[in-house]
C-alpha cells in the first residue's frame, strides 16, 4: 500500500507556482520516507503524519492529528522528550527513546529523531522520525550476517527472521525455497566467474520482485529463501510463485553469454505464531524435490491443512506432466475453407487431453494451467511435430496439399532457440515450409516489437507462414501491420457471433477486411455457426471461414474422411 502524508490542512498551498512545487515535493519526500515520520508545531501538537507513523503506532490520523505527541496513550516513557523539543526549536537534532503500547505483555522500543523545520530563517516547526529499535536492530544485525556474493541476508539470519515476524489474525506465512535448474552445467562448461555473475543476476531479479515485508535470504549455491509473512491465502504465494518461475526463465546475459535457465520453487505454509523454523524449512525443500520431480520449472507445495482448489491445481499439474511424458495427449484437426467455395484449404490443430478419470479434456480445461506452469512449452513442441507428421502424411494423397496452422504461446515465441527447433520439426517431418502455419497473438509480438520482427523475419526466410491469432481482443491496431512480416490475420468469434445483426460488429470487420487487403494479407473469420455468418462474410469479401458451420475439431481419422468441399453439408451460397 503507498504511503500518503495525512495532514490536516490540505489548503495551505501558496499561490506560487514555486511554493506549489515544493510542497508537492515536501508531501512525496514524507509519504515516501521508509520509516515513521511525523511533524509537531513549536507546541508539541502533531500537525501531519505519514502511513508507516499510523502503521507504527497501531492507530488512525484522525485520533493523533491537533494532539500533543505526550498525551497519546499509545506512547509511553516519554520523561526525555520536552528536552529534546526545547534543543530541536533552538536548531539543533535530539534524539531520545521510548516506548509503543502495541502490545500490553511486550511493549516496542522506538528511538525518535526531532530535526528543526526552518522557514524564513526561523524555526517554525519540529520533524520527527520514529524507527522501531527491534526491527533496526535486526537489520543491522542481518548486515553483518550477509551473503558476500549477493549481499543477500544469510541463512542464520533468515530463521531469525520466521522467529521474530509477528502474525496478524488469521493471516499466514509462507517459506519458498528457490532452487536454479541445473546450474552447475554453468559452473562446468562457463566457469565459476560466470557461475557467480549468474546467482548475482537472478538474486537482483528475484529482490526486484519483492513487497514490503518479505524477506529474501541466500542458504547456499544456487539457493534462495524468501519468506512472505502474513499473506491472505495460499492462491497468493502460489501466483507469487508463478511469477518468480517465469521472471527467472527469461533469458540472462553475462559478458556474451546468452544463459536461459529455470527454477524449482517448493513453498510450505505456517497457519499459527511462532513457527517451528527448521520444520517449515525443512518442509519447502521437500516442495523444492517435489518440483524437481515434476520436470523442473515448476513449484511443489507442502502444508498439513491443504486447500482442495490448491490440491486440485496440483494434482492436474502431475497429471499433466505424465501426459506429455506418457504421449496421452491427442491432436484434433478443424478446417477452415474457402469463403466463396468451401473447398478445404487447410486445417488448425487443436489439442485435447486424454485423462485417465476426466475423460477427453479441451484444451480450455488444462491450457491456462499450461502456461502458469511452463508446461506449454512441451506441449506445443509435441504439438507442432505430431501435426507436421500428420499433415505430410494426409499430403500424400492429395493432388492440392493442405496447410497446418499450430498455435505459439508467447513464452514459446520468444523462447531462444525458437527458430532452431522450427527447423530441426520441418527436417523430421519433411513437411514442405510453406504447408506450416504458426499462430501468434497480437501481445505476443508487441512485447517486444524489435525482436518479433527479427523472428517473423527470420521464419518467413525458412517459407512459414505467420498468422495474428484472435485479432481484435489485443491490441486492435491495424496501423502496427505492416511493420510485421505476416501472412494472415484472424478475426476473433467475438466479432463474428452478432455480425448479422449488430451493425457495429458489421463495420468492424468490414474495415478490418479492407484494410487487410490493402496490405495484401489474407482474412480468416473464426467461429461461423450460421449460413447467414457466412453469406454476411462472403459479401464483406473474406478469404477463409472457419467453424461448426463446416465441421468441428475431428481426430485425424475422421478428417481424411471429408469431404474436399464443405459446402456440400450446408446451405449453398
Amino acid at each position: 500500500m503507498p504511503m500518503t502524508l495525512l495532514s490536516n490542512d490540505d489548503t495551505g498551498h501558496s499561490n506560487s507556482q514555486g511554493s506549489f512545487i515544493k510542497e508537492q515535493r515536501y508531501q512525496s519526500l514524507l509519504s515516501l520516507h521508509p520509516d515513521a515520520v511525523f511533524e509537531i508545531d513549536r507546541d508539541s501538537r502533531i500537525v501531519a503524519v505519514n502511513q508507516n507513523f499510523e502503521n507504527l503506532l497501531g492507530t488512525c490520523q484522525k485520533t493523533v492529528i491537533g494532539k500533543r505527541l505526550q498525551s497519546l496513550t499509545v506512547i509511553e516513557d516519554l520523561k526525555h522528550f520536552p528536552d529534546a523539543l526545547a534543543l530541536a526549536l533552538k536548531g539543533e537534532q535530539a534524539k531520545l527513546e521510548c516506548k509503543i503500547l502495541r502490545d500490553a505483555d511486550q511493549p516496542t522500543p522506538i528511538e525518535i529523531t526531532l530535526s528543526p523545520s526552518y522557514v524564513d530563517g526561523a524555526v517554525a516547526s519540529v520533524y520527527g522520525i520514529a524507527k522501531d529499535l527491534v526491527l533496526y536492530r535486526s537489520s543491522v544485525k542481518s548486515r553483518v550476517n550477509e551473503d558476500s556474493l549477493t549481499g543477500l541476508p544469510s541463512r542464520s539470519t533468515f530463521e531469525n527472521r520466521i522467529r521474530d515476524t509477528q502474525y496478524i489474525g488469521e493471516q499466514l506465512a509462507a517459506v519458498l525455497i528457490i532452487n536454479l535448474d541445473d546450474f552447475g552445467s554453468v559452473n562446468r562448461h562457463l566457469g565459476h566467474d560466470i557461475g557467480d555473475r549468474l546467482l548475482q543476476e537472478a538474486a537482483k531479479r528475484i529482490n526486484e520482485g519483492l513487497q514490503p515485508g518479505d524477506f529474501l535470504a541466500r542458504f547456499a549455491g544456487d539457493e534462495f529463501a524468501l519468506l512472505l509473512p502474513n499473506i491472505a491465502t495460499e492462491e497468493i504465494a502460489l501466483q507469487i510463485a508463478e511469477g518468480y518461475l517465469y521472471l527467472l526463465s527469461c533469458p540472462f546475459v553475462i559478458d556474451q553469454h546468452v544463459l536461459q535457465i529455470t527454477a524449482s520453487i517448493g513453498i510450505a505454509f505456517h497457519h499459527r505464531p511462532n513457527p517451528h523454523t527448521e520444520t517449515l524449512i525443512q518442509r519447502a525443500c521437500i516442495a523444492v524435490t517435489d518440483a524437481k520431480t515434476q520436470g523442473r520449472n515448476t513449484w511443489g507445495w507442502y502444508s498439513d491443512d491443504s486447500d482442495s482448489v490448491v490440491l486440485e491445481h496440483i494434482s492436474l499439474r502431475r497429471d499433466l506432466a505424465d501426459a506429455i511424458e506418457a504421449n496421452r495427449l491427442v491432436l484434433h484437426y478443424q478446417p477452415l475453407v474457402d469463403a466463396r467455395t468451401g473447398v478445404i484449404r487447410s486445417l488448425e490443430a487443436l489439442v485435447r487431453w486424454q485423462h485417465s478419470d476426466r475423460g477427453l479434456m479441451s484444451p480450455q480445461e488444462f491450457i491456462s494451467l499450461a502456461e502458469k506452469t511452463g508446461q506449454i512449452i512441451d506441449i506445443e513442441r509435441w504439438v507442432l511435430r505430431r501435426a507436421c507428421k500428420d499433415i505430410q502424411a494426409l499430403n500424400s494423397d492429395r493432388e492440392v496439399p493442405l496447410s497446418i496452422a499450430v498455435n505459439i504461446s508467447s513464452a514459446h515465441f520468444g523462447r531462444n532457440g525458437f527458430i532452431e527447433e522450427i527447423e530441426h520439426i520441418l527436417q523430421v517431418s519433411g513437411l514442405n515450409p510453406h504447408h506450416l502455419e504458426l499462430e501468434v497473438t497480437e501481445s505476443s509480438l508487441m512485447t517486444d516489437t524489435r525482436k518479433s520482427v527479427e523472428r517473423l523475419q527470420a521464419l518467413r526466410s525458412l517459407g512459414v507462414r505467420i498468422a495474428i491469432d484472435d485479432f481484435g481482443t489485443g491490441y486492435s491496431n491495424l496501423a502496427y501491420l505492416h511493420r510485421f512480416p505476416i501472412n494472415k490475420i484472424k478475426i476473433d468469434q467475438a466479432f463474428i457471433r452478432n455480425i448479422d445483426s449488430n451493425n457495429a460488429n458489421a463495420a468492424i470487420v468490414e474495415g478490418v477486411i479492407t484494410m487487410a487487403h490493402r496490405l495484401d494479407l489474407e482474412v480468416v473469420a473464426e467461429g461461423i455457426e450460421t449460413a447467414d455468418h457466412r453469406n454476411h462474410l462472403v459479401e464483406l469479401n473474406c478469404d477463409t471461414l472457419q467453424g461448426y458451420l463446416f465441421s468441428r475439431a475431428l481426430p485425424f481419422e475422421q478428417i481424411e474422411q471429408l469431404p474436399a468441399h464443405l459446402y456440400d453439408q450446408t446451405e449453398t451460397y
